[in-house]
């Protein structure tokens, strides 16, 4: 089960839950202009935060919030999906209807939760991570080679230098 360091308290309304706004493309665009620089969700984040707290413990699905708001799925889906990227919701391992349920962090109570998907810079920095990391293995494995192909033709190395390299492989990666 997912932990909520700075869960609000059951009885926090929705005035006292932070209202950061909430944007996607890292915040830098997306957004015509009528939100920067203030602390307020955009309307349909807090639309959605709205309804969310109306419902406690039941919480909604994309479904259920498309009724109530009159807002198409794209709109409502990536409302919660920012929303829960942001750590305002929590989506709820429950299903109605073949949708995930939403709550307010105060309403997860003991139930299970879902992590946010990563967004594609998070996993693009994370496959580069690894790239470098291969890369890094290549070239030591190769000097480690070219020490093996030393030893076989009277070039040895001392043995505590290929030692140290094999340590510093297998506890660096």
């Amino acid at each position: 089960m997912t932990t909520h360091p700075n869960q609000p308290g059951l009885f926090t309304t929705p005035d006292e839950i932070e209202r950061n706004p909430i944007r996607p493309y890292a915040g830098d665009h997306g957004d015509a202009g009528g939100n920067r620089g203030k602390t307020t969700l955009p309307k349909a984040q807090a639309e959605v935060v709205q309804h969310l707290t109306t419902a406690t413990i039941t919480g909604h699905t994309v479904k259920e919030l498309c009724t109530i708001t009159g807002r198409h799925h794209g709109s409502v889906s990536g409302s919660l999906s920012e929303l829960h990227r942001g750590g305002i919701i929590q989506r709820l391992t429950t299903q109605r209807q073949h949708c995930s349920v939403y709550v307010l962090p105060q309403y997860v109570l003991h139930r299970t939760t879902i992590a946010p998907a990563p967004t594609k810079a998070a996993l693009g920095n994370l496959l580069a991570e690894h790239q470098t990391a291969i890369a890094t293995a290549i070239t030591e494995l190769e000097t480690i080679a070219d020490w093996l192909d030393g030893y076989e033709n009277g070039r040895s190395q001392p043995v505590h230098a290929v030692i140290d390299l094999l340590e510093r492989l297998t506890t660096n990666h």
